[in-house]
Order: C-alpha cells, then structure tokens, then sequence
C-alpha cells in the first residue's frame, strides 16, 4: 500500500465522519446541512473507490473512473443549493431541484446502456466528453454559488455594523477551492499520469471542510430582506418626512452615539430612530450614499480620529481605539481608516 492510497483512505474516514457530523447539526439550516453532508459523501465514495481499486480496473463496465463522473454530476447542484439555502435565498421548487440533477439522470441512463455490449461498443468510445461536461457542470454551479456569495455580501453592508459574525469567506475559500480543483482536473484529464493529484487535493479539501464547516459562524434567517431594497422606486417617502427622518438619524448617531455599540445592527438603529426599517435603509443608501455598514464605519472612524488628535488618548494604543469605537477586529478598523482617510491608523496619528 502506497503513501498515496493511504492519503486517500484518510480523506476518505475523515469525510465520512465530517458527513455524520453534518447529517446530525443543529436544528438551524437543517436543509443546508443536509446539501452540504451529501456533497462530503459524494466526494468520500469516490475517495473510497479511487483507494480500493486505484491502479486497476476490477470491473469490465462500468468502471471506478465511471463512478467519479456520474457522481461528479451531483457536485454542483448540491454545493449550490448549500450555498443558496445558508444565505437566505428562497429554496427552488421540486422541479427546479430536477431539472438541476437532469445531467446526472441522463449519465445515469447512458451508464445503464452501456451494459449492453452492443450499445456499449457505440457509446463507449464517446464516454470522455461525458467525463469533461461533468466537469465543466461543476464549475457552471460554482459560478452560481459565487454570484449568491456576492449577493450575501451585499446584503450583510446592508444590515450589519460589524461583520465578522455573519461574514461567509470561509464558504466562498471552500467555493473557491472546488473550482481550482475541477479547474486542475479538466487540464490533468489530458495528462493521465498526473491525475492521482487531483484527488490528493479532494482528500485536503475534505479536511479544508471538516474543519470550517464544524467551526462555522451562525447565520440569521431572512438575512437579504434588508438587502432587497432596489431603487425605492415605490417608497411612501415624502421629502418632508425623509428630512425629519434624517434629523432623527443624526440626532441618535451624535448624541447617543448609537455607533460606540458593536452590536448595532440596522433593525435596532430603526427601533431606536422609530424609523420603519425599510425607510431608514433608503435615507441611508440615498442620502447619504452608502450601506448601513460604512455609514456605520465612517462615525466611527471620525470618533477615532478625534481622539487620534486628543492629548488625553496619546497613551492609548490603537487596538484600543479600535475597540473603544465599536470595531472588533483591528483588521476591520484598518481596512475603514485607510478607505476613509487614504491612510493607516499609524500614519495617521503620527502626522497630528
């Protein structure tokens, strides 16, 4: 036994423990955990194979390599629909649910026909193309899931003051994996003898999962409905109303200091202002033209600057600033300096 089958043995138990860890979360986003525990187990079965008859070929149809690619047309609506469920999105019908697995129903079928020796002398010969559109399906739902992630991120500025808690970049490094790794495997299916590093990768993806996945933030349910606000084409605000609305706003920022909290989220800025919510987003995104997040962020970063210039804090590090202002990570605090005032916090306060 090689040190290459061995990995895969290993990637192959880890995702089947990742897969029972996922089947038996929580009760929140059941459904997601559900996509996401048959996408480990799609990946460990084909771990399983690829370690049982690596370098041979037991059967004479169909084969293990038969096996990854009509499991491989599973990948891709699965980790879609994971991604579309655990960023709030309505799930798709029952028949959009097919109509996304139809490719692996129709490899089905081609696999059951090649059972016939005379059917299978036909079609055989054509079976890589069926192997390259498995592939190129993972990555058209990869796409989706992107452009979703994108659509959460926006949506999460929208409502949020700090957004570490809700952030999903450890799904999008995993979305991101998947396809370096379908992307590797459509070039390397050119160059067969190098392919075993295709799912050495599997097997570090597998683990890459196990370990996000287990340690993930939680997600609030109907997180987009604050981010679904358009062009407030049909918004019952008058331009008396949105100025009242708007003294009310500032009133609540400068003088309650409503920012200082790191928990201040857009529905308790609307319950504090007596402001309907979908109203204080509008004011937000038109009159000030920004998102809930750097409207947020620019009141705290002029309440660290003026303490940056105030002999009182010369003493106080900068991590401490961050923290005082409402930020909770001073990576987060950097990031909004440098975009608001074009330098660091550093440089800053060594030009006062």
């Amino acid at each position: 036994m090689n040190i290459l089958r061995l990995l895969f043995l290993a990637g192959a138990i880890q995702g089947f423990f990742t897969f029972l860890a996922l089947f038996s979360f929580g009760r929140t986003h059941k459904k997601a955990n559900y996509y996401l525990s048959f996408t480990v187990l799609t990946l460990t079965i084909n771990m399983i194979t690829d370690f049982l008859f690596h370098g041979n070929e037991p059967f004479s149809y169909p084969s293990h390599s038969n096996l990854h690619s009509l499991l491989a047309f599973t990948y891709g609506p699965l980790i879609y629909l994971y991604v579309r469920d655990l960023t709030g999105f309505p799930s798709p019908g029952v028949r959009r649910i097919l109509w996304y697995f139809s490719p692996f129903f129709i490899a089905l079928v081609y696999m059951a026909l090649c059972y016939y020796p005379r059917i299978n002398r036909i079609l055989y010969p054509y079976f890589f193309i069926l192997e390259i559109l498995a592939m190129l399906n993972v990555l058209c739902f990869i796409g989706f899931s992107i452009r979703y992630l994108f659509l959460h991120e926006r949506a999460i500025e929208s409502s949020y003051s700090n957004l570490e808690k809700v952030s999903l970049i450890w799904l999008r490094l995993i979305i991101y994996s998947m396809a370096i790794i379908i992307s590797a495997a459509v070039v390397l299916y050119f160059y067969r003898p190098y392919f075993d590093v295709i799912w050495l990768l599997v097997a570090i993806l597998i683990y890459i999962m196990s370990y996000f996945t287990i340690r993930r933030p939680g997600v609030l349910s109907g997180l987009l409905e604050g981010g679904k606000m358009g062009k407030y084409q049909k918004s019952s605000l008058s331009t008396e109303m949105l100025q009242r609305n708007k003294k009310a706003i500032e009133r609540c920022m400068e003088e309650e200091k409503v920012y200082l909290d790191n928990e201040i989220t857009l529905p308790v800025l609307a319950e504090k202002t007596s402001i309907p919510m979908h109203h204080l987003s509008q004011i937000i995104n038109q009159v000030y033209g920004k998102n809930f997040y750097e409207f947020i962020s620019h009141y705290r970063i002029m309440a660290a600057k003026e303490m940056m210039l105030s002999p009182e804090y010369d003493e106080q590090k900068i991590i401490d600033i961050c923290f005082r202002v409402g930020f909770n990570t001073i990576s987060a605090f950097n990031k909004s300096f440098k975009k608001i005032t074009g330098l660091t916090p550093t440089e800053y306060r060594n030009r006062k």
